[in-house]
């Protein structure tokens, strides 16, 4: 019986030590590791050679920083940072706006809010290729129904995505049409936490919907700001599957983001290590824009 109780005891003990919590989690960071850490820590290595794998006599050659260097003279590289930032900077400044106005317009009672709250949502459901084929049938420059639609006031027939003066604000559209719900939902719950009394509080001193809105909502409503468009910048950064459908980086380059221009160098032509290269280089830019967000917004005047 002493010896039961005493292995009880002993059992309790390891239960209550850190060696059952280092124990537990060590399943998930062996599956973390291999399926995250591993890949990163191998592209990383993957940047210092290189290696053309439609050259594979020449194998993996070690160049050290030459891969970055190529970038700093790369023009190819500088145009599709140009687009990346154009495309950046239009499609999160859209999605923000037009976000935030949807969600103080849900943020009100009125008839029919539940469904018009439904169908808002309907385009954040869609997965991203078959959001970039539906819009290439709709954009088609010979069938499409929006040249048609356009047809009976007077538009000729455009080239949506042919064009290059059109072609990259046709995709900006596109991606503001399939993920400003993510904002408008972020947006709207951040708005249902704010605290009703100091809403009421205003109203007692008389203050107009417009000083309520820039002195109390837009203040108490950073943090949310804050999360919408460091993950809208991400997002961007990462676009491919609506640009591969609609475009694949074209006509010509007026549409390739860095995003697309990592894809073509790694597996089209199959420079892995510039490739390699080229992706850790978007990964400094994104953590520069992020940490530009976090010091610049809470400091914000409205």
């Amino acid at each position: 019986m002493k010896r039961t109780v005493s292995r009880m005891e002993g059992i309790s003990s390891f239960l209550n030590t850190r060696k059952l919590a280092y124990l537990l989690v060590a399943p998930t960071v062996v599956i973390f590791a291999a399926i995250t850490l591993y890949p990163l820590l191998y592209s990383l290595h993957l940047s210092f050679f290189s290696w053309n794998l439609l050259r594979p006599s020449l194998g993996k050659v070690f160049i050290g920083l030459e891969n970055y260097r190529r970038i700093v003279y790369d023009p190819v590289f500088w145009y599709s940072l140009k687009t990346t930032l154009y495309f950046m900077g239009a499609s999160v400044a859209l999605q923000f706006l037009i976000g935030l106005g949807l969600a103080l317009l849900f943020n009100v009672e009125f008839k029919g809010r539940s469904v018009a709250r439904s169908i808002i949502l309907v385009p954040l459901l869609i997965t991203p290729i078959v959001i970039g084929l539906m819009w290439k049938w709709l954009l088609n420059p010979e069938f499409g129904i929006l040249n048609y639609f356009l047809s009976f006031v007077g538009v000729s027939s455009k080239s949506w995505l042919g064009d290059p003066s059109l072609a990259l604000f046709t995709v900006i559209i596109v991606d503001v049409w399939h993920l400003t719900p993510f904002a408008t939902l972020v947006l709207l719950a951040g708005l249902q936490a704010l605290p009703e009394p100091l809403y009421e509080a205003a109203r007692i001193d008389g203050a107009s919907w417009w000083k309520m809105f820039r002195y109390i909502t837009l203040p108490l409503l950073k943090p949310v700001i804050l999360v919408v468009l460091l993950l809208r910048t991400i997002g961007t950064f990462a676009t491919f599957p609506e640009i591969y459908a609609l475009t694949q980086g074209g006509p010509g380059r007026a549409t390739e983001v860095l995003g697309f221009l990592v894809y073509r160098t790694s597996f089209k032509e199959f420079h892995m290590g510039y490739g390699a290269a080229l992706s850790y280089v978007m990964v400094v830019l994104v953590l520069v824009i992020a940490l530009f967000y976090i010091k610049a917004l809470p400091e914000l005047e409205v």
